[in-house]
């Protein structure tokens, strides 16, 4: 039985602002109250959706004049997006990566064609993985109390860090402008994160395990903003 038109956009609005005062009741329910002007609402910022609303990224206060205001993050995420001095990176960047990785056969793999997928978002799973567990077990010396699991996690995180970074670049080349001057800031932290994370490997191995664990959780904390940065592409942005 075919449905009249009107009725399937009258059930859709209707289901949509039943979803949309759920929100509202749950984000009073665990909203915190700032500087006494009530509790915080949710922000729905980012791109619109097929049902038109935007991403949910959680709660923020209010403007004086009782409008949402754009998340500081955001803000700051914004302020890279339209960096025009960036290009000066991104363009020799972008000139090699096309030189070097281009759209053959390699570019193709480091995309993810075979998966049907971007390889970048699973490719780095491995990284994040193994430097995560690695300052869990400094946080819990019992499970690891000569540090060698934590020196082998390092290591792996370093080893399999380069093959992310290349299907991140391989994708990053398609992207427009903005995306790429994230992408470059996004590329820039996690190299820090892994030089952090290079010498905390080397600090381990000559016996100053103090020294690599601070050093590990300046990787972690850098590593951290390179995610979020990722996240602004995949997410609000739209990569891939």
């Amino acid at each position: 039985m075919q449905v009249p038109e009107e009725d399937a956009a009258a059930v859709t609005a209707l289901v949509l602002q039943s979803l949309e005062r759920a929100a509202g009741r749950w984000a009073a329910g665990v909203g915190r109250t700032v500087r006494g002007r009530g509790p915080r609402r949710p922000a729905l910022v980012g791109r619109q959706g097929l049902t038109g609303f935007a991403i949910w990224v959680g709660p923020e206060a209010d403007g004086e004049d009782g409008n949402m205001k754009p998340m500081k993050a955001f803000e700051t995420v914004t302020a890279i997006e339209n960096a025009v001095p960036l290009d000066r990176v991104v363009r020799p960047l972008r000139n090699t990566v096309a030189r070097t990785i281009g759209s053959g056969p390699a570019g193709d793999a480091l995309r993810g064609d075979w998966l049907g997928h971007p390889l970048h978002p699973v490719a780095v799973q491995l990284p994040t993985g193994a430097f995560m567990s690695a300052s869990l077990l400094d946080a819990m010396p019992r499970l690891d109390p000569q540090g060698r699991a934590a020196r082998a996690l390092i290591a792996v995180g370093l080893l399999t860090a380069g093959p992310a970074a290349a299907s991140g670049l391989a994708d990053w080349a398609g992207m427009h402008e903005q995306m790429q001057r994230v992408g470059v800031v996004h590329a820039a932290a996690n190299t820090v994160a892994l030089a952090l994370y290079a010498g905390s490997l080397a600090a381990r191995v000559t016996g100053n395990a103090s020294r690599g664990r601070t050093l590990a959780v300046a990787g972690l904390s850098v590593l951290g903003a390179g995610g979020f940065l990722g996240g602004h592409l995949a997410f609000r942005q739209a990569a891939g």
